[in-house]
């Protein structure tokens, strides 16, 4: 019994300590946001997206060529497939 109250007692350190850790990432994204930190990168990321032809998110690109079919598991295959052995083409 002891061995077990010792194992349940060492799961939920473990969990607060990551729940800890959660909470103090997450404080420090929001302040970070606050600051505006990162708003060059986003930015940056935006116009990158504009150059690339993004219209609306999210956007798939596969091998650096926009994906616009249907997202459905088959097509996606055949779309990664397709550009995979292009890329040993060209």
């Amino acid at each position: 019994m002891y061995r077990l109250i010792q194992t349940v007692q060492q799961y939920f350190d473990l969990v607060f300590s990551q729940e800890n850790q959660v909470c103090s990432l997450f404080s420090r994204l929001l302040q970070e946001i606050s600051k505006r930190v990162h708003i060059d990168r986003i930015n940056q990321d935006i116009e990158s997206g504009y150059q690339s032809g993004v219209t609306v998110a999210p956007a798939l690109f596969i091998n650096r060529v926009r994906y616009t079919e249907r997202w459905n598991i088959e097509q996606l295959k055949a779309a990664i497939n397709h550009h995979y052995f292009l890329g040993w083409i060209f």
